[in-house]
């Protein structure tokens, strides 16, 4: 991989804005995190104590060198051996070639997961997810064929899945 920056920070406000949501949705917390697609790691600066959220243990993944472990989560899917107590995918399903077998894959790996997507009124007419497509409210269908039991909240432009 070459050392050329990856991320884009021309969306930096609405990454905070996302971030702030969550936060929100977490409070308290208390616990190790997995954290697929982590970009720089920003959510980390929304995690303390004064909004009653410790990271005990942090692991972060992504394609670009200021994550933990460097992968391509199009290609390969990093060998865990631990369950982490929260499990974040933040907006990064729309990035992938087949998101659903990604969140499959990690899935075991935590004991609540939430899920970040860009938010649509409309259903994508691709069967194909790339980046510029996104989900709706219905798509809690193919969620709930992964994870025990989902709670959607809606944001301006997200939807936040919270998954066990």
């Amino acid at each position: 991989m070459n050392n050329e920056k990856i991320i884009s920070y021309t969306y930096k406000d609405l990454w905070r804005k996302r971030n702030k949501g969550i936060t929100k949705l977490l409070t308290p917390f208390r616990g190790s995190v997995l954290d697929i697609g982590c970009g720089d790691k920003d959510i980390l600066n929304f995690f303390t104590l004064k909004k009653d959220i410790f990271i005990t243990e942090y692991l972060g993944i992504d394609r670009v060198d200021t994550a933990d472990i460097v992968i391509d989560l199009n290609k390969e899917v990093v060998p865990l051996t631990k369950v982490y107590d929260l499990g974040l995918f933040i907006g990064v399903l729309e990035y992938l070639d087949d998101p659903i077998a990604v969140l499959k894959s990690y899935q075991p790996f935590a004991k609540r997961w939430v899920i970040l997507t860009h938010y649509s009124k409309k259903k994508p007419k691709a069967l194909k997810r790339t980046w510029h497509q996104s989900y709706t409210p219905e798509d809690i269908i193919e969620f709930k064929k992964i994870f025990k039991t989902v709670e959607l909240h809606k944001e301006s432009t997200s939807l936040i899945w919270d998954c066990k």
